[in-house]
């Protein structure tokens, strides 16, 4: 009979304390099935690219992508393409990062938003977007991105440009010490088939 007693006073103290609680914080939890928006202080390259890699996916173009490594030339057709892959440049360079916040000046007109580092230890020196009024499903006509890494064994320096739905341009110049310096131009034509 003891025993018993105990478990009477058990069973509703364990409830009180425990369960009770439990059920009163979980009712004050939200259960959206939204997910959590990311912060972002800036334009979003990854997205922006993301969504065209979407887009040139769906159109299917033919991409006429010539290289050239100081100055030697080499075109390609290429039929079947993972847009993805082909602006992952692009999309690496996204300034959306949490300790990047405060760290871009940022000038804005109806037109342009030009993002401008503020820290020189920064790799995306500035991005530059031009914005197309004309267009809904092209409202951005141009993305400018210039890159500059410097340390005691490399410099580089990388100018990317995307002209939306037709071209883009990759330059790149860069020296290694003791080895000498090279430049790279990569140029994709997006032709409609």
């Amino acid at each position: 009979m003891i025993f018993l007693k105990t478990s009477a006073i058990i069973i509703p103290v364990f409830f009180a304390v425990l369960v009770f609680p439990a059920v009163l914080f979980s009712s004050c939890i939200s259960h959206s099935s939204e997910p959590a928006k990311r912060y972002s202080q800036y334009f979003s390259i990854q997205g922006y690219f993301r969504k065209e890699a979407s887009i040139l996916a769906r159109l299917n173009p033919v991409l006429v992508k010539t290289i050239s490594v100081n100055g030697k030339l080499q075109t390609k057709r290429l039929d079947s393409i993972n847009w993805i892959n082909e602006l992952s440049l692009f999309t690496a360079s996204d300034i959306n990062k949490p300790a990047w916040i405060g760290k871009y000046r940022i000038d804005s007109t109806a037109n342009n938003i030009t993002y401008t580092a503020l820290d020189s230890n920064l790799k995306v020196r500035r991005i530059e977007i031009k914005k197309n009024q004309f267009s809904a499903l092209h409202p951005i006509s141009v993305v400018k991105i210039n890159i500059r890494v410097k340390n005691f064994l490399y410099s580089l320096n990388e100018e990317l440009f995307y002209y939306t739905d037709s071209l883009y341009t990759i330059k790149r110049r860069q020296r290694i010490n003791l080895l000498g310096s090279k430049f790279y131009e990569i140029t994709g034509q997006i032709k409609r088939r």
